[in-house]
């Protein structure tokens, strides 16, 4: 391969890609796409994105940035409210999926990726569909709650 100013400028950009923060994982750079290809709103995929790269404003997550705050769910007040208390751990998102359409028991000892990438490749569009807006409602209907 000759070297040419478009190569190099390639080069650069992927250089730049590794050293940017994101998906270090394989598995979770299939998480991105998927969201990205779901037949869901923008607000839901922003969502989506947010909670994969658990980036919510979660009372752990402001709690790592320094915000003074009761760290405690409350939804449930069972545990710290952090990105996978609340979408894995909590029980009234255990209700919450088991007495949607879905009809969904929540997985046991599954990382949140893993099965949000379940979900997203699904054969079920609608499925899928519902399982990302069950999840952007339930993080809404918890800022109701709190605010």
């Amino acid at each position: 391969m000759a070297y040419s100013v478009r190569s190099a400028y390639h080069l650069a950009c992927e250089e730049k890609e590794r050293t940017l923060p994101g998906p270090s994982n394989p598995c979770h750079h299939k998480v991105w796409k998927e969201i990205w290809k779901a037949q869901v709103s923008n607000k839901v995929k922003n969502f989506m994105c947010r909670l994969a790269k658990n980036i919510l404003p979660t009372r752990e997550n402001l709690s790592k940035k320094g915000v003074s705050l009761e760290k405690q769910c409350p939804l449930c007040h069972g545990g710290i409210e952090s990105t996978n208390h609340l979408f894995m751990q909590c029980n009234l998102m255990r209700l919450t999926l088991f007495a949607s359409q879905l009809g969904s028991h929540m997985p046991f000892e599954v990382d949140l990726h893993d099965w949000i990438l379940s979900w997203l490749t699904c054969q079920d569009q609608l499925g899928s569909q519902l399982f990302c807006s069950i999840l952007w409602k339930f993080w809404t209907g918890r800022n109701n709650v709190v605010f």
